[in-house]
């Protein structure tokens, strides 16, 4: 995967609507497939702490959609998975 591009973003906790501009999307090129990856702080109250928030499905090579299941203990994190959409304007 070749880095493309990366820039802060927002990002809004599902569970409490809580927004953050302390959040990083970063795009890669993975063999002509644009692949997104995102990180933020693991909670909305000032924690230094990050954890991937979400991905596409090319960042694992596969051509699939942005939304679809993961295992229970996937990297680690028990937490429900979470879509990643992007548009480029």
């Amino acid at each position: 995967m070749t880095p493309v591009y990366t820039a802060q973003t927002t990002y809004t906790f599902p569970s409490s609507k809580t927004k953050t501009k302390g959040a990083i999307i970063s795009l890669f090129d993975n063999y002509g497939i644009i692949g997104a990856r995102l990180v933020g702080p693991e909670s909305p109250k000032g924690s230094f702490k990050y954890e991937l928030k979400g991905q596409n499905g090319a960042i694992a090579g596969q051509r699939s959609g942005t939304i679809g299941g993961r295992p229970e203990k996937w990297m680690g994190s028990s937490k429900k998975p979470q879509p990643l959409g992007f548009a480029l304007v």
